[in-house]
């Protein structure tokens, strides 16, 4: 009396679900912005961070 023909409308909406997530997960990470930082802003970090020198720093800035 009771079989699967009761729940045969759960079978499109399960797939769709599925469907959209898989979208999801493949196309969500194609809209991430690649930040493009300025080369005098780059300079400037690797100064805080001790790599360059204050004399490298200063020959950076007169190239740019």
């Amino acid at each position: 009396m009771f079989g699967f023909h009761e729940f045969n409308w759960l079978m499109p909406i399960s797939m769709a679900i599925f469907w959209g997530g898989v979208f999801y997960l493949l196309f969500s990470g194609l809209e991430k912005k690649v930040s493009v930082e300025a080369p005098v802003d780059i300079a400037k970090r690797r100064f805080a961070s001790g790599d360059i020198t204050v004399e490298e720093l200063d020959e950076i800035k007169k190239k740019l």
